[in-house]
């Protein structure tokens, strides 16, 4: 095996192979014998109650199967529980999945009809008459608590879900002593994560053997199937989740929605194989969105750039239902304002608010791509009050190696905030470097002499990764002495399959080809807890590790028996195992595995087989740092943002593979241009989502986005083996703050602040016309 096939080798993805050469299987490439198609009726109406439901002509419609309301669904319906971010309270405002007496978002699901086809099930939806009584909309967070705001839920009378509290020292007293206090307030858009492939899902059971199987679940196949099993009623092992392929996550796919829960039901219910693919339309719907906040801000610092105090009241438009993810993202927005930063006085008022619009859930780097645009907009906004240079105030304030394990004194996802690793300066300092920040500033004045708008920006953050509380992994050297490992983490497009094959090949020491990796299959591995939070590299890469090591130690002795030699003798090389000193006496591991079979004696407590289980816990989560910084020039006239350069500088622990590094932090980044730039899920005052497609939901395209220059420092961690954090995550969380920065930075001359997101030439248009006229003007 070449040396470089291992951790830190910058090696091709293995499972490129399939995706690039046509050889993939998505959900919607699955087809059974006999599968019938599933198509969901809507609602049209943000709000309404359901006066009437007649399905008459529907069904008699040819070729239809079924037609299926709450009332008539012969299976009770239960609402769906949330998988994070339960809080006390929660269960008044669950979903359940089809609507019953009211429904309280457009493309909430009121009916469902199961064909011969897609298009026939569609047609069918247009026979079901429903009698819809409108009912007050409810769209934005400020009408929601007002006094008198219609209720969506008569647990919530002001519309509040849930109230989240994070303090730390004492905030009033601070602002009394400081010398400036910057209050802003900052709103940021509703957008999502809009993946190149739309959920979907196939389902099928067997009479014979009582045996569910459903294709499709990503994510957190182990949860699913436990809701599943509760909302069907049916034991556990007779429901298998299988992964196939998908064409992006991104936090919004995998979770348990309405149509997890009907497309499996409605298989056993017909005894008939069914599909559901969700069009573009409906996702845009009906999937999960995210980002949408209110902050009113404070930040409280010395003269001379110390910070003394942050805080912060947010108001986060989270829907019309609690779905999926609880009140996470409140919570973490709350938990991870204070990001790098050296805070010793710091609240944070967290306000969940419901309103007439799709439910939220989480989007790469949830609650803290928020969070981070608002600490970074103020920093940039106290650094021009007290004339210091932005990078200058953030030197002066950002957490040191030193000061590191640190206590921020919050709680996320039910664990204490604790930094553990990392050089926050060291970061920032590459970052600038990489960019020429001195060299940009240096010829900044003589461009706006020109009338060339340039400004660069700095957005830095703290992630949190592998959250816990456990991972699996079980590796296995079959009789051919090939590797096999089995996860219960999932493959989203993180390079899963190739991280975990380099992880074996640093302790078995075999070519990345010789390592198979199965995933996201409950009937594989028994217990899992999935693929999210930037958790695979350090979770499943951990066990995987663990798993190995005992293979590893149980080859050392199975060969130590054979050979008659010290196990301390023995040395792995390219999939041989040899005598140190003496190559001839060796074995391969396929002569491993064969002397590892039940008709071989064994060394005395050696069980046959080369394979081990192993599962890696963690108390604590990592957390990653980094900084992204971006230049942007800006034309006034068709009030345009072009970004010239972007540089993200991300400290990961330990880099498996700096090639998928780059990937996944290209790809972060992209998102949060577009969020950024372009992307909004806009409503009217009725409720009716008006981007409902993609000629009006708008998507950076790679005209738009710019070479995205990576910079990969290491700090390893002391909470995992293999001293990793995770980086799914890094390239998007600090980019909101840095373009927001940078396009304030270019329109400095005419007085503009940006205080939202986003800002595309409608936004810049308006920002324009309420500033002031140029500070400086081009030359005549």
């Amino acid at each position: 095996m070449p040396a470089s096939q291992g951790l830190g080798a910058r090696v091709c993805r293995k499972e490129d192979r399939r995706l690039l050469t046509g050889r993939s299987r998505y959900v919607a490439d699955i087809t059974l014998p006999g599968m019938l198609h599933l198509a969901i009726l809507r609602s049209p109406h943000a709000h309404a109650r359901l006066r009437r439901l007649d399905t008459t002509a529907a069904q008699a419609l040819e070729g239809v199967r079924a037609v299926f309301t709450a009332e008539t669904l012969p299976v009770p319906l239960r609402p769906i529980p949330p998988r994070l971010g339960i809080r006390p309270g929660i269960e008044a405002f669950l979903q359940y999945p089809l609507a019953r007496e009211v429904v309280r978002y457009m493309g909430e699901p009121v009916a469902v009809v199961v064909a011969r086809n897609r298009a026939l099930a569609e047609d069918a939806l247009e026979r079901i008459a429903v009698a819809y009584e409108p009912l007050p909309a409810i769209t934005d967070v400020a009408q929601a608590m007002q006094p008198g705001a219609v209720p969506l839920h008569p647990a919530a009378p002001r519309n509040l879900a849930t109230h989240i509290v994070e303090q730390v020292g004492d905030v009033e007293a601070a602002v009394a002593q400081a010398d400036l206090v910057v209050r802003e307030r900052f709103t940021t858009n509703r957008h999502a994560g809009v993946p190149l492939e739309t959920r979907g899902l196939v389902a099928h059971y067997d009479p014979g053997t009582e045996l569910l199987t459903v294709w499709g679940v990503t994510k957190v196949p182990h949860f699913n199937r436990r809701v599943l099993a509760d909302l069907l009623e049916m034991p556990e092992h007779r429901i298998r989740f299988v992964e196939p392929d998908v064409g992006g996550g991104f936090g919004v796919r995998g979770e348990f929605y309405p149509e997890d829960f009907l497309v499996p039901c409605l298989a056993r219910l017909l005894q008939a194989p069914v599909q559901w693919i969700e069009d573009r339309r409906e996702h845009l719907q009906a999937t999960n969105h995210s980002r949408q906040q209110t902050h009113e801000a404070l930040l409280a610092l010395r003269r001379d750039g110390t910070i003394l105090a942050l805080q912060d009241r947010v108001y986060v438009d989270i829907g019309a239902y609690v779905r999926t993810h609880g009140f996470i993202v409140p919570a973490l927005t709350a938990a991870m304002l204070p990001g790098p930063y050296r805070i010793p006085n710091y609240r944070c008022d967290a306000y969940a608010v419901l309103t007439n619009k799709t439910p939220i859930g989480t989007y790469r780097s949830p609650g803290r791509y928020e969070a981070n645009f608002v600490r970074e907009r103020l920093l940039d906004l106290a650094a021009a009050r007290l004339g210091m240079d932005p990078a200058a105030l953030r030197f002066k304030n950002l957490l040191t190696p030193k000061e590191l394990p640190y206590d921020v004194g919050t709680t996320t996802l039910e664990t204490p905030t604790v930094y553990d690793s990392g050089d926050y300066p060291e970061a920032l300092r590459q970052a600038l470097a990489r960019i020429d920040y001195a060299g940009f500033r240096a010829q900044q004045a003589s461009w706006r002499r020109q009338g060339i708008y340039r400004g660069i920006g700095i957005g830095c953050y703290v992630e949190k990764t592998g959250l816990g509380p456990f991972e699996g992994a079980r590796v296995q050297v079959d009789a051919s002495g090939k590797v096999v490992v089995w996860t219960g983490a999932t493959h989203l497009g993180q390079g899963l399959e190739t991280m975990l094959a380099q992880v074996c090949a640093e302790v078995l020491p075999v070519d990345l080809d010789e390592v198979t990796v199965y995933h996201g299959d409950t009937s594989h591995v028994p217990y899992g807890v999935g693929s999210f939070a930037s958790r695979s590299t350090v979770m499943a890469g951990s066990a995987t590790y663990l798993a190995a090591q005992k293979v590893r130690e149980k080859i050392l002795t199975l060969v130590a028996h054979h050979l008659e030699a010290a196990v301390d003798d023995l040395e792995l090389v390219a999939g041989r195992v040899q005598v140190r000193g003496a190559p001839a006496r060796s074995l391969t591991l396929r002569q491993v595995a064969q002397l590892a079979m039940p008709q071989h004696t064994l060394p005395r407590g050696l069980e046959p087989g080369l394979e081990a289980t192993a599962y890696f816990h963690a108390d604590h989560m990592t957390y990653a740092n980094g900084v992204a910084v971006v230049t942007v020039e800006v034309d006034p006239e068709t009030c345009t943002a072009r970004l010239l350069r972007c540089v993200v500088a991300c400290d990961l622990g330990r880099a498996v593979n700096p090639l998928t590094v780059e990937g996944q932090v290209a790809g972060g980044a992209a998102q949060g241009i577009g969020g950024a730039l372009y992307e909004e899920l806009v409503y009217d005052a009725q409720g009716q989502l008006l981007t409902a497609s993609f000629m009006d939901y708008l998507l950076p395209s790679a005209m738009e986005v710019p070479h995205v220059e990576t910079v990969i420092l290491e700090t390893p961690t002391p909470l995992n083996p293999l001293g990793v954090k995770g980086v799914g995550e890094g390239g998007i969380a600090g980019m909101g703050g840095a373009v927001a920065n940078a396009i304030a930075d270019a329109l400095a001359p005419f007085g503009v602040q940006v205080r939202s997101l986003p800002l595309h030439p409608d936004a810049l248009f308006r920002l324009l016309q309420e500033a002031k006229s140029p500070a400086e003007t081009k030359p005549t």
